[in-house]
């Protein structure tokens, strides 16, 4: 393990380098990757380094990796986790709030949720509306070097994304696709979320839960080698894609940023709320405990 790990690392940025801006994130000779779709930046680190879209007015990073020590002969004290939202705040909506809170922290101002554990965390955010296409990132061709250096130093990694809503042939409007490289981690997130699920009294109707999502939506499947949510020391991690109204379901006021995280599980005024409350809790509690058994190691039962 302590081979496979360094070897791993030796492709990712040394923790001195997370604040960086591309400096340290490619090697000599390696060519940048093609745009993908309608990207108007082919990496991360291209982003960066243009003057149109600035850090703090158009886009943001916010990210936490945690002190650890890692000795030969001794167990590393990282956390074997990593959650990542690489299309945060405006390019796909609700997924920076639910980052934090499956990572253990409060939306609202990310400080740390007291006698809960707590993972490391990184997110990409759009600060502005209308900006999808100017700051969307393709996860196959992420470089940031602290996304790099935090899920290259982690086992696992759940990588959180949004979607559009699926024709009604497909399914119901909610639906979680569930992809990745770690076959073995994504039948855990499915059958753990579909017990929380089942016991806030949702069903199949209400929310679908796609594990391997070929068929469903092949463009989303998420087990490319390159794709940051497989970029851990293990190779392999999970991508969930949660559909529009999936997302919306969980906040009483979906429309902005402030609203989000005002309102996450509760009513639009911040109020207490059933319904809103009922989706957020099954699918950050579930996505929680997922990632708790998936590190112990143990067998869901359904």
């Amino acid at each position: 393990m302590l081979t496979a790990f360094a070897a791993a690392a030796a492709t990712v940025p040394f923790a001195g380098d997370l604040g960086g801006r591309g400096t340290t994130a490619a090697a000599a000779g390696v060519p940048t990757p093609a745009c993908a779709g309608t990207d108007a930046f082919c990496t991360n680190t291209g982003l960066y380094r243009n003057t149109l879209y600035t850090e703090g007015d158009h886009w943001a990073r916010r990210y936490h990796r945690s002190g650890g020590v890692a000795q030969p002969g001794a167990l590393s004290t990282f956390p074997a986790t990593a959650v990542i939202a690489p299309h945060g705040g405006c390019i796909e909506p609700g997924t920076s709030e639910l980052c934090l809170a499956v990572a253990g922290y409060r939306p609202e101002d990310a400080t740390a949720v007291a006698g809960t554990p707590q993972y490391d965390y990184w997110m990409f955010e759009a600060l502005r509306t209308g900006f999808h296409d100017a700051l969307h990132i393709t996860s196959t061709h992420c470089d940031d070097p602290a996304a790099l250096a935090i899920v290259g130093g982690s086992a696992y990694a759940v990588s959180l994304h949004g979607r559009s809503d699926l024709p009604p042939s497909k399914g119901p409007a909610k639906q979680v696709l569930i992809g990745g490289a770690d076959t073995v981690f994504m039948q855990r997130v499915h059958d753990t979320l579909v017990q929380y699920r089942n016991a806030v009294g949702l069903t199949e109707a209400d929310v679908a839960l796609n594990i391997g999502t070929a068929g469903v939506d092949e463009d989303v499947n998420g087990n490319e080698p390159d794709n940051i949510c497989n970029r851990t020391y293990t190779r392999g991690g999970v991508q969930l894609e949660m559909t529009t109204s999936m997302r919306s379901a969980m906040f009483g006021d979906f429309s902005s940023i402030t609203g989000r995280r005002r309102s996450y599980g509760k009513a639009k005024d911040g109020a207490a709320d059933a319904t809103t409350a009922r989706y957020w809790n099954f699918f950050v509690n579930g996505l929680r405990e997922a990632i708790a058994a998936n590190e112990r190691g143990a067998v869901i039962p359904l």
